[in-house]
């Protein structure tokens, strides 16, 4: 078994598939040609800061703000979702604000990435459950973001 390696790809023996490895610059980590959400996730997680004690709740203005920089057709919806990561510095939102920030993508996938990064900064996660809950239309998916606003 042989083992080829470059800057873009490893492969070892003939019937591995190459693996693209994610720079630390660079976009989402692809496998196999493919996105791979999970990983995605994984890294949001890894970036996720911890709120300190000076939190606030987000303005009216900041929150604008977030969604005139979210809109940006220039940002698909990973880009959306690190760019939102990177954004936040120790803010706290509403429920309804959450599903404002969540309209700016149609994508459930995404959603549900939104839902990670700021349910643990919900301020009012059991008054504002159902409003949250109304974003998705499958019982599975509504099921989830359930049990992390119960957390």
């Amino acid at each position: 078994m042989s083992a080829a390696v470059s800057d873009d790809s490893i492969s070892v023996g003939v019937t591995s598939p190459p693996v693209r490895r994610r720079s630390s610059v660079g976009g989402p980590m692809a496998v196999d040609g493919r996105r791979a959400s999970h990983i995605l996730t994984q890294t949001i997680l890894h970036e996720k800061r911890t709120l300190s004690s000076g939190t606030n709740l987000v303005t009216e203005e900041r929150l604008q703000e977030l969604l005139n920089e979210l809109s940006d057709e220039k940002l698909d919806n990973s880009g959306k979702v690190r760019h939102l990561v990177s954004s936040l510095v120790d803010e706290l939102f509403t429920a309804a604000q959450i599903v404002k920030l969540c309209g700016c993508t149609p994508s459930v996938k995404t959603h549900h990435l939104f839902m990670e990064v700021l349910v643990p900064r919900c301020v009012d996660p059991s008054e504002g459950s159902s409003t949250i809950l109304a974003l998705f239309r499958f019982q599975e998916d509504k099921e989830i973001v359930h049990e992390a606003l119960k957390v």
